[in-house]
């Protein structure tokens, strides 16, 4: 509502939201006319949500923004300015990572001055392999350019990484503004900072499966996103574990059938290396469960 951008449609999809989000944007959309609510009888998940606000949007351009995240006020007009200049598919900029009780405080952009460049087929590598590439919450696309590509229903975890890499053609143009101008909160409450459950490691194995039938992008880069997204779940085991023990021995069988099919490529002794490490992570998770256990 605080974006300098004034013309735009805002969609508030209320994905069955248990806490009363339902009356609180019903009161919003009184406010301001600018705002439609679409609301669903039961919770459906991020991509479907998704999916049902890209139906809706009747502007040229779609930006996506996370519950519990922000926007710099000037966000949306400068990716738009960036993007009609380059006469690019995409804009997107970088981001601020925001504990969960932070005050909004927005700092002073840098104009006209700002550092920017547009990336094309030649730097594809560099590109499809920045972190900032894989969201949807920083972008600004042109709607012509997303066509008919839809968010996967089927995946829970890495939905917006898998819509990026399907859209992503060697024809379309990305330019990359230089600036902190998202504000993605660090939430205590998020699916990425909870244990590792079946559904979430479902979602990863169905993603490995898809990601290689993406013939837009060349086998190595392929091998490098797959292997990027093993790294992050191992991450994420490595900090929160997993619910319980059946979810650690489904990682392994990700990992040994990721290796089988040839999804990532390392020598044998690299591979078991890092299952030792794997185990290694899971017994330090478990021993002062035992040790509590023996007392």
């Amino acid at each position: 509502l605080n974006q300098t951008m004034k013309d735009i449609e805002i969609i508030c999809i209320n994905d069955a939201s248990p806490d009363g989000c339902g009356k609180i944007l019903a009161e919003y959309a009184q406010k301001d006319s600018r705002i439609r609510v679409i609301s669903f009888s039961q919770n459906k998940g991020p991509s479907a949500a998704r999916n049902v606000g890209l139906a809706s949007a009747q502007g040229a351009y779609v930006a996506f923004c996370d519950s519990d995240d922000y926007m710099h006020p000037e966000m949306l007009q400068i990716l738009y300015r960036e993007i009609k200049k380059g006469d690019s598919d995409v804009a997107y900029c970088l981001a601020h990572l925001v504990e969960e009780s932070a005050v909004p405080h927005f700092e002073k952009i840098g104009g006209y001055w700002m550092k920017k460049y547009y990336v094309t087929q030649e730097l594809e590598r560099q590109t499809l392999l920045d972190p900032y590439f894989v969201v949807v919450w920083n972008k600004l696309y042109k709607k012509s350019a997303i066509g008919s590509t839809k968010f996967d229903e089927e995946l829970f975890y890495a939905e917006d990484s898998f819509f990026n890499y399907s859209l992503f053609d060697s024809s379309k143009k990305y330019v990359i503004v230089h600036e902190k101008l998202y504000y993605w909160r660090r939430s205590s409450n998020s699916v990425t900072r909870k244990p590792c459950t079946y559904k979430c490691l479902d979602s990863i194995r169905k993603y490995l499966e898809k990601i290689q039938k993406i013939k837009t992008i060349s086998e190595p880069l392929r091998v490098d996103i797959c292997l990027g997204q093993l790294c992050w779940m191992l991450d994420m085991n490595a900090k929160y574990g997993t619910q319980e023990s059946g979810e650690f021995f489904a990682i392994l069988d990700i990992l040994n059938a990721a290796h089988e099919k040839n999804i990532i490529r390392c020598s044998k002794l690299m591979f078991k290396c890092l299952k030792v490490h794997l185990l290694v992570e899971y017994c330090l998770q478990k021993l002062p469960q035992w040790m509590r256990w023996e007392r």
